[in-house]
């Protein structure tokens, strides 16, 4: 369609944002119809969005080879502060690792039909309803403590410390 032609009007809006944060350095927003895009010219861990909670994400930052720190467990795990639930992230990659890292991130993960030559893909979500259609590869990592006390504050503290983001500490009332 017009839309995704390099003389379409997404292409156009998609050219314009590029060119004013290549300019300003600066975060670029702009809106066409009801997308609004907002392009943030500098790394991940610079982005601060200030109350910005995403309806939907696209990772595409290249391959774990090009930008490795992209595709990490800190990565995914930043990125679930900018997420309104229950939309998707989708990337391209099928990466076992990549698929393992959202998991660990709180994200319920599933293999997509590939787009163009990908034979699959990935989608993930914090919530697993929207994922239904697809292949759950990776549920959401969570770990559950019965009781809020010192000693279970202190197991949650230590599985934290040891890269478990997802934890519930259930308090028993006696």
């Amino acid at each position: 369609s017009e839309l995704v032609t390099d003389k379409g009007p997404v292409a156009t809006l998609l050219r314009d944002t590029i060119q004013r944060a290549r300019e300003t350095r600066q975060p670029t927003h702009r809106t066409w119809r009801n997308i609004r895009l907002t392009l943030h010219p500098f790394s991940w861990q610079h982005v601060s969005a200030n109350g910005f909670q995403a309806n939907a994400i696209f990772h595409d930052p290249f391959g774990p080879d090009v930008n490795p720190d992209c595709w990490t467990l800190d990565c995914f795990t930043w990125s679930r502060k900018f997420f309104a639930p229950p939309g998707p992230i989708v990337t391209y990659s099928a990466a076992g690792h990549v698929r393992r890292s959202l998991g660990k991130a709180g994200y319920f993960v599933a293999i997509a039909p590939g787009y163009g030559k990908k034979r699959e893909m990935t989608v993930a979500s914090p919530t697993e309803d929207i994922l239904s259609g697809y292949r759950i590869k990776v549920a959401r990592e969570a770990i559950e403590i019965l009781g809020g006390g010192l000693a279970g504050l202190l197991v949650a503290s230590e599985l934290h410390a040891a890269g478990h983001h997802h934890i519930h500490i259930i308090h028993s009332p006696h």
